[in-house]
């Protein structure tokens, strides 16, 4: 049996024999005309996952949870991958919501049972929540929170500096 048998052929050749058998065309040909329109298009993907892959990050921002890529592309930071594709810097910015903070009372009247009065001592502070934008040009939004006075502070620093990378691009 080679390939061109009809009882070797993909389930998407089947279908394009039958509405050629019944459009009166020819089926072979409409197979072939099928399988070279799928390897330019594979031919296409694969040039496009090439490029994906050489392209490399100018910038992460691991709290605002994206990265500036070489091209001028803002992707997801997914890790060690590249990330899904947002958009591009050019016009895109940064902010950060308004920051809630939480007392921490559950734990310190837990802790005030165990250790007294000191135990109280962790009420006095507070814990901060807050999320971050980045707002592409053609209105694009990702979004990341963050819990914890330090990944807050970490986050507000990344937004300034996502803002001066992402100004770069836009000039």
């Amino acid at each position: 049996m080679t390939i061109d048998d009809p009882g070797r052929r993909t389930f998407s050749e089947r279908m394009v024999a039958r509405q050629a058998r019944r459009a009166g065309a020819d089926e072979e040909q409409a197979i072939a005309r099928f399988r070279a329109a799928k390897a330019a298009d594979d031919a296409q993907r694969q040039a496009e996952k090439a490029m994906i892959n050489a392209l490399r990050p100018v910038a992460r921002f691991n709290r605002l949870g994206v990265q500036i890529m070489d091209n001028g592309d803002i992707h997801t930071s997914m890790g060690f991958g590249k990330g899904r594709r947002l958009g591009p810097a050019a016009g895109a910015h940064a902010e950060m919501a308004a920051e809630r903070k939480a007392h921490r009372i559950a734990g310190s009247v837990s802790a005030s049972v165990v250790f007294g009065p000191v135990g109280m001592l962790g009420a006095i502070g507070k814990k901060s929540k807050a999320s971050s934008f980045v707002v592409l040009a053609d209105g694009t939004l990702h979004e990341a929170s963050h819990d914890g006075n330090l990944l807050v502070a970490e986050a507000q620093r990344q937004v300034v500096k996502f803002n001066a990378v992402a100004a770069r691009y836009s000039s």
